[in-house]
């Protein structure tokens, strides 16, 4: 696992990034994992085992949505609640991606199929949707088309049975292969970002699955992947 001593202050937008002399031998293919919730990450990797990029997705600033001129009555000494929105930034995800992926050769992008949930509310359904379209408007930009994985797909690749389907096994399973940096935030960070360490499980899933099409050396190829399923035993 490459190195970064400086992977809380980044001036770039990056969470973590692989050491300089690392990053200019890989250039061949990247492999762009999203996971595209409220509290989304995005990760590259150049292989099954050489992870390359993290980062939190970013967020616009928040817009109130409270109606200007109330409709309703309140009740005397209570105040309307604020509707707050923050939504992801699409232009941001493609000013970062834009000069690190011109770089390589090849960029297959992979993001989760997630759908919002019949219990929410109308607006958290119609806030989830701009979210998640927001992230496919990035690549749009960028000239990439991305594909898609459900999340039981690649859990059931890259968890197995040794670690739980969830945040705290994805998170466990990063830090077992990749070490705890790369889902690491902040100097406080303790647990990890739920949703940079599911991005480095999916770009890894997808790395996996194009490994022996794009790798020159089928042989380099076989004994990485049969590397990977070591680490799932």
């Amino acid at each position: 696992m490459a190195e970064n001593s400086n992977m809380f202050a980044r001036a770039d937008g990056w969470s973590w990034a692989a050491s300089s002399d690392w990053r200019n031998r890989q250039r061949e293919v990247a492999y762009v994992g999203v996971d595209p919730g409220a509290h989304g990450g995005l990760a590259i990797s150049t292989r099954t085992d050489q992870l390359y990029r993290t980062m939190i997705l970013p967020r616009m600033p928040r817009h109130d949505l409270s109606d200007p001129i109330p409709t309703h009555k309140l009740k005397s000494g209570k105040k309307a609640k604020p509707r707050l929105l923050q939504l992801t930034d699409f232009r941001v995800i493609a000013s970062r991606l834009g000069p690190v992926l011109e770089n390589f050769k090849t960029v297959r992008v992979c993001i989760e199929r997630v759908w919002g949930r019949g219990g929410d509310g109308a607006q958290a359904n119609f806030t989830f949707g701009m979210n998640y379209y927001a992230t496919l408007a990035a690549f749009d930009l960028l000239g990439y088309t991305p594909e898609f994985v459900l999340p039981r797909v690649w859990k059931d690749a890259m968890l197995g049975e040794r670690w739980a389907h969830d945040k705290v096994g994805a998170r466990a399973a990063v830090k077992h292969r990749f070490g705890p940096r790369p889902i690491m935030t902040s100097p406080r960070s303790t647990a990890g970002h739920d949703g940079i360490a599911d991005a480095v499980l999916i770009s890894t899933w997808l790395a996996r699955r194009y490994l022996r099409v794009d790798c020159r050396d089928i042989a380099e190829a076989e004994a990485a992947l049969s590397d990977d399923e070591d680490w799932l035993k």
